[in-house]
């Protein structure tokens, strides 16, 4: 019972020992895994360059422990990061396995967004249809669970896509959805923004009075929010619908304001468009210095941008040097990590195996002097039970032999004694043999009763004969029993 109650305890040691290291270890790359999740998602902002490394190593973390919420999350950030290099197919493979592991999971989070993001690329390369397909999806997603603020983002992504395509019923029914949702959030900012683009719908639709109203509702409410980058865009917009109306001063303000608001902000994004309306107005009130001035400025935006591609492209040829340099470090930081893990893992495994090695001694050892012990005393055990037994058999065998010898007088004695009867009875038949046969005595009675005496008589004999050969045969089995065990 010792030996197996010591074998348990080793088990239990080794066990927890094991099981110890393994969530140590656990933990700290679920904790890495973690972080590179934070860190790839801040590359994506700040530094793409670094990405691919990090994702390669998000990547075997997430395989490695079957996580597949995390792998979602990387096939995600792996979406974006294609994407972002324009490699649109690669973009939308690595979208539709975050989407198939989301959908697995039941992750409606995950699936909207995986759903939005192919949205996103489908859009940027002119296939509407598809966008909007997969943005109704996300819709009917995201409308079976509570999350009102992703419910109302989508549909104003659905909506802006409808206005793309010149649905602009469902672009302003999707966009008022969104609108309401917002509003009954309190997200101002997004609220304006979807009034924004309601009057955009209006602007299409003709209705140029109600376009004019929400515009101006929006700009005063990003003056409320302080929200001056807002302005430039909103103030283009005012300018376009007076200009369509044929109100050229109102459209010459708004538009100038838009530049101003460009010049302040260093914002000149759609620059081109506001100076080429602003060219039509001034051209239409007769303002020659404002239209040669406005027609410079065009021109010297467009060098700009000419400047500013040829500076892209030559950013873009370095920063793809960058990257393949890049790509070919993290690859040498990756291989000098894995030697460094392999390293640590064999000095972990030897340390291991020396602890293994070193507590298996000690309990051989441990099982070696128990058992010994428990071999003397189990021999001391044993000794003590043959002296106990040996005792026990030799009193049994003289009480038995006691009993046998009572027993033998008794049955001797027994059978001397009808010996003797049936020899009286045996005599009084001779001496009626001898003398004159009684003639009132019936012969068969007569015959009967001698055949019964003699009979008696034999068995009699018999017994006593095999009392005598029986002690005899005891007496010497005794013996010889007597004489092995002596």
């Amino acid at each position: 019972m010792m030996i197996y109650r010591v074998r348990d305890l080793l088990k239990i040691f080794f066990t927890y020992a094991f099981l110890c290291l393994n969530v140590s270890v656990s933990v700290a790359q679920f904790s890495e895994l973690d972080k590179l999740i934070k860190l790839a998602d801040e590359a994506i902002a700040h530094e793409p360059t670094k990405l691919d490394s990090i994702l390669d190593r998000s990547f075997d973390l997430a395989i490695a422990f079957g996580d597949r919420e995390k792998l979602a999350m990387v096939y995600n950030q792996l979406g974006v990061s294609r994407a972002m290099k324009t490699d649109l197919g690669p973009a939308i493979q690595a979208f539709q396995e975050s989407w198939k592991l989301a959908l697995e999971i039941n992750d409606t989070l995950l699936q909207v967004n995986a759903l939005s993001n192919m949205a996103g690329v489908h859009q940027y390369a002119g296939q509407l249809d598809k966008a909007a397909e997969k943005l109704n999806r996300a819709v009917e997603i995201v409308s079976t669970g509570d999350y009102p603020q992703t419910l109302a983002r989508t549909e104003l992504a659905l909506g802006i896509v409808y206005k793309s395509m010149g649905d602009l019923n469902l672009a302003k029914k999707a966009i008022r959805k969104s609108m309401d949702s917002f509003d009954e959030e309190g997200n101002l900012s997004r609220y304006l923004f979807c009034v924004e683009e309601l009057g955009a719908i209006l602007e299409a639709e003709g209705d140029y009075d109600g376009a004019t109203k929400l515009y101006k509702f929006v700009l005063s409410g990003r003056d409320y929010q302080e929200e001056q980058s807002y302005k430039i865009s909103i103030y283009q917009r005012l300018g376009s619908v007076f200009l369509k109306q044929g109100d050229y001063r109102n459209a010459m303000e708004n538009l100038e304001k838009s530049i101003y608001w460009a010049d302040e902000l260093n914002n000149h994004l759609e620059e081109d468009s506001t100076l080429a309306m602003l060219i039509q107005t001034s051209a239409a009130l007769a303002q020659l210095d404002k239209t040669t001035l406005y027609t410079n400025r065009l021109m010297h935006y467009h060098k700009q941008q000419q400047v500013k591609n040829a500076e892209e492209t030559i950013a873009q040829v370095e920063t793809e040097y960058l990257l393949s340099e890049k790509e070919l470090e993290n690859k040498l930081l990756k291989a000098q990590h894995e030697q460094s893990q392999a390293e640590l893992s064999r000095s972990r495994t030897l340390l291991f195996s020396s602890v293994i090695i070193i507590v298996l001694f000690a309990a051989l050892a441990a099982l070696v002097f128990v058992y010994f012990k428990k071999e003397r005393q189990h021999g001391q055990q044993l000794a003590k039970f043959n002296e106990e037994l040996e005792a026990k058999v030799k009193e049994k065998t003289a009480e038995v032999v006691r009993r046998n010898e009572r027993l033998y007088q008794m049955s001797f004695q027994l059978a001397h004694e009808l010996r003797s009867g049936v020899a009286t009875i045996l005599g009084l038949k001779n001496l009626m043999d001898e003398q004159k046969f009684p003639e009132n005595l019936d012969p068969e009675i007569y015959e009967g009763y001698t055949y019964a005496t003699e009979r008696l008589d034999n068995a009699i004999k018999k017994m006593i004969r095999h009392l005598d050969e029986d002690e005899e045969l005891t007496g010497r089995e005794i013996k010889r029993f007597m004489k092995e065990d002596d």
